[in-house]
């Protein structure tokens, strides 16, 4: 009968929408135009999205008669025309093509509006969409507000990103949004919005603007009512590519960015508002701060740094900044406490730190000195009191309940900072520590300080039940009263709160669930695991997104009781030949009882094959991937990347309590920097760390990874076993070349690609930088070339895999030789090469043990280490006093060191000799890296399956 009654509902909306829309194609007829809508869709090389923009819209439960498509293609150079064609081939009643040489954006949105037929305009992306009801939707509010020159509706995040955007809180009921009451209500994106085209009339979008052109355009349509309706069902659809690649991702690689962009939306916004105000209204104001927000969160792009602009863009935003009022600044719901502290150090010239040390917080203000006078930084109402739990560990032995966290988002020092745990009603204070916050950095170099995340640590008296929420203030005095804190969960909680009060998580004898965020822990057994479960996949099978993890679930919980083990290894997903190959084979000739290994890899990949011969190899990212992790009680891998370690990425949160393999991390090099922004607990959760070395194991442990010693192990690397077998001989003359990755010019990643080779996006901008100008400057040399000829060499350049994309742009010929990552085998490279150049990697360790010539070419040292571009800091290793080789800084240094290599027979200087043996852990004679690691496995002591 349910599904009866859901299908004669169904039938009943789709009657009753195309009933509302030939009644508004009666009004449109009616007022001499063609359709009631018309969707202007601007296309430019958008070929692998273009199909599934046009069909939202040609889809709509109203029916076509209503709406009319224009594709305005923009001198697309890839196979949008074709699609455009065949569309207009197939709807010629409803689409209009229209073509044009490559004007940008904003002139092909015009030529859109010149040819439009319809009442109303909306201007689709061709990479975005609108869900399936939203002009019916539209239509129903159009009819009960009594048709608003403008309306604007809901966006949310899709693709690589998903979710709400962030300026959904102007759509949480139907209603006129008036600029001069409501002043938050703007700017909003042109594309999520429907003009009436006589409020357009001769007005255009601003041809040369690449950025911010929506909200300017908007801006002027709003110019006379003020005023826009805001609509709470409609959705449009807009998509964050994975790649990274549209004009929005890549527009803060251009100067244009830095220079006119200012010029042509900020300031004619103030322009503008002057002329018709006389003032700069304080919804302008919004507006300017909205896109200076996005500005300061981030560094201009790495290869314009030192460019003479940039002096003069801080000062356009200071001058922008200076039009500003101070509330409302503190006003603005998007930005984190920490933005809003810095946009009032650049506007009153004050450094960042001492308005920190002033921050006081009284009622709902929050308030720092600032110009000799106290000014409203935020608003405490408008800050988000989150304790993020990452460990939930009872100690059952000491009666005790650990609990570890974040407060995310804050960015303060402990001593700004009060909390409590209430724990059944009794006050428990945490202790309070910083941690400095990799994923924040100001826009400009110049700040003086650097931020930092906030963590604690609780220990609570564990009772048979308990109760227990978080409470907290910041900045004000010990008599204030505390606020109740939301709690969220970390990924290694195993509770997740996405479930409507269906979430909990059953292990170690007692359930943790959370309910309005109070976190209830009792003890339980494996008996009442049921009900909580039917609840839980109730909740799950409400949505059609989340019903296909039920089954996950369900074959998780078939085998939580498993007697055979399973132990998955790894290396990258696009290659092996590491230290997860090298214990992976170790365990096939050395098995261990009772336990099942398999090997993840891309099964589009060479490596595949190859392991398919000795092993179990499972693809990565399939359906047996995500059961084996569901299953495996190790994960064992030379590399921590979050999609080996958690492939399930947002969908953890539907089988995270369900996770139970311990994470043993091989290490893909030697760390000599400090890495603990990436590898600390609260990130990984590493329960053996391998180490290669006393000095590398003692910077793990008192540095800032959070790592018990008992966690940090020193073997060695697995694969140092291979190196040490001498299976194979040097075969040529050969000098590689391998530097390592760069954050800052790292294609953009995307794990779900349909193929190996479109893993990683090349980067536009990438000839421009100093990165491969210095490197293809060295392949390309004269003085290379003649110094292979004369010794008879090959040169092998082989970039790192994260840069692997950018491969073929590089210099190559008969003896210099570009090396793809997929097919590149390290260990062999290792033994067959004569000597070695690179710059920071952690090759040279692997060249050293062998006792090869090392070079170190760091041309860019400032950058990697201390700008804040990379993810890595100074360590405990100096390359100049603890190095293998010579430090050099230009390409003509690097062929001066290189020839001197070669003319001693490419034999190590003495000096580096001694380094080499002072700085490894070698194993007892007979004992193998792979078999020291085994025994620590096995010593481990497991994370229980069962309650």
């Amino acid at each position: 009968m349910g599904k009866v009654t859901r299908k004669v509902k169904s039938a009943a909306r789709r009657y009753y929408a195309r009933f509302l829309a030939e009644k508004f194609q009666r009004r449109a007829a009616a007022e001499g135009k063609r359709f009631f809508f018309t969707v202007v869709i601007p296309v430019y090389n958008t070929e692998e999205y273009l199909a599934e923009a046009v069909d939202s819209v040609l889809t709509q439960s109203t029916g076509l008669r209503c709406i009319q498509v224009i594709l305005v293609n923009d001198g697309s150079q890839d196979g949008s025309e074709k699609i455009c064609l065949d569309y207009q081939k197939r709807f010629p009643n409803n689409v209009k093509y229209i073509s044009q040489p490559n004007a940008g954006v904003s002139a092909a949105r015009n030529r859109g509006i010149e040819a439009s037929e319809g009442v109303y305009l909306t201007f689709l992306d061709s990479d975005d969409k609108w869900e399936r009801q939203s002009f019916f939707h539209v239509m129903q509010y159009l009819e009960k507000f009594n048709f608003p020159d403008v309306v604007a509706a809901r966006m949310n995040f899709f693709d690589a990103r998903k979710g709400p955007h962030m300026r959904n809180y102007c759509f949480e009921e139907d209603r006129i949004l008036d600029f001069r009451t409501d002043y938050q209500a703007m700017p909003i994106n042109g594309c999520q919005a429907f003009y009436k085209r006589t409020a357009i009339g001769d007005k255009r979008f601003m041809v040369g603007l690449r950025h911010a052109e929506d909200p300017l355009f908007a801006f002027d349509v709003t110019l006379e009512t003020q005023s826009y309706g805001a609509m709470t069902k409609p959705l449009r659809l807009y998509r964050k590519r994975a790649a990274e690649d549209s004009v929005s991702d890549t527009i803060v690689s251009d100067p244009y960015y830095y220079t006119e962009a200012l010029d042509m939306y900020h300031d004619t916004l103030i322009k503008r508002s002057m002329e018709k105000f006389g003032t700069v209204p304080r919804y302008v104001q919004h507006m300017l701060l909205y896109n200076i927000a996005w500005r300061l969160r981030e560094q201009p792009a790495h290869h314009l740094h030192g460019a003479p602009f940039l002096p003069e863009y801080r000062e356009h935003l200071v001058r922008i900044l200076k039009v500003i009022e101070d509330d409302v600044i503190a006003d603005e719901r998007v930005s984190d406490l920490w933005q809003k502290l810095y946009a009032v150090s650049l506007k009153y010239g004050e450094p960042y730190s001492r308005l920190l040390d002033t921050l006081e917080c009284s009622g709902d203000d929050l308030t720092c000195v600032a110009g000799g006078q106290r000014v409203p930084v935020s608003r405490t109402s408008l800050m988000t009191h989150i304790c993020r739990i990452d460990f939930i560990t009872p100690e059952e032995d000491t009666g005790t309940l650990m609990l570890e966290g974040t407060i995310p988002g804050i960015c303060l020092s402990p001593e700004k900072v009060r909390m409590q745990f209430l724990c059944n009603g009794t006050s428990v204070v945490p202790e309070l520590y910083p941690r400095r916050h990799s994923s924040i950095h100001f826009a400009f170099d110049d700040a003086d300080t650097k931020l930092y995340q906030l963590h604690f640590r609780a220990v609570v008296p564990l009772e048979d039940t308990l109760g227990i929420s978080a409470e907290y203030a910041f900045a004000c005095g010990e008599d204030t009263p505390l606020q109740k804190m939301e709690l969220s969960f970390g990924l290694f909680s195993r509770l997740h709160r996405g479930f409507d009060g269906a979430n909990y998580s059953l292990h170690d004898g007692r359930l943790y669930k959370c309910r309005d965020s109070v976190l209830y822990v009792e003890k339980a057994d494996e008996s009442v695991r049921q009900q909580y479960e039917d609840a839980l996949e109730k909740v799950m099978a409400s949505k059609p997104t989340d019903r296909e993890w039920i089954g996950y679930r369900k074959y998780a919980l078939e085998h939580l009781h498993d007697e055979k083990k399973l132990w998955l290894f790894t290396d990258r997903m696009t290659s092996a030949e590491d230290s997860g190959e090298e214990m992976f084979r170790y365990l096939i000739d050395h098995p261990v009882p009772n336990v099942e290994t398999a090997f993840i890899i891309r099964d589009d990949v060479p490596d595949f094959e190859r392991l398919s011969k000795i092993g179990r190899v499972i693809p990565y990212n399939s359906e047996e991937h995500l059961k084996a992790l569901l299953r495996a009680d190790m994960l064992i891998s030379s590399a921590a990347d979050r999609e080996i370690t958690d492939p399930f990425l947002s969908n953890d949160r539907f089988i995270r309590d369900l996770l139970h393999f311990d994470f043993v991390f091989l290490q893909h090099g030697v760390i000599k920097d400090d890495l603990s922004d990436w590898l600390n607990r609260m990130s990984k959760d590493i329960r053996l760390f391998v180490t290669s070395s006393e000095r590398e194991r003692r910077s793990i442990l008192e540095g800032p990874y959070g790592y018990d010693e008992d966690r940090i192990i020193l073997t060695g690397l697995p694969r140092f076993d291979k190196l040490k077998r001498g299976d194979r001989v040097p075969t040529e003359n050969a000098i590689y070349i391998m530097p390592t990755w760069r954050e800052w010019l790292a294609p953009k990643f995307n794990i779900n690609a349909e193929s190996a080779d479109r893993i990683q996006t090349k980067r536009s901008d990438f000839l421009d930088t100093r990165y491969f100008k210095f490197y293809n400057g060295l392949l390309s040399s004269p003085r290379l070339r003649e110094l292979a000829e004369k010794h008879d060499l090959q040169v092998y350049f082989a970039l790192h895999p994260r840069m692997g994309a950018q491969m073929e742009e590089f210099y190559s010929d008969d003896r210099i030789h570009l090396l793809k990552p997929e097919t590149f085998v390290y260990g062999n490279a290792f033994k067959e090469m004569k000597a070695l150049v690179t710059d920071y990697s952690s090759v040279a360790f692997n060249v050293a043990l062998l006792k090869k010539p090392v070079i170190y070419a760091q041309f860019d040292f400032e950058d990697f280490y201390l700008n804040g571009l990379h993810t890595a800091d100074p360590g405990y290793f100096s390359f100049e006093d603890d190095g293998f080789g010579p430090v050099v800084r230009t390409a003509d240094e690097v062929l001066d060191e290189l020839e001197k290599v070669v003319e001693r027979g490419c034999t190590m200087d003495g000096t580096y000799l001694k380094r080499v043996d002072d700085f490894f852990f070698t194993p007892p004679p007979g004992v193998t890296h792979c078999e020291l690691v085994l025994n620590a496995i096995l010593g481990l002591k497991k994370h229980s399956r069962e309650a």
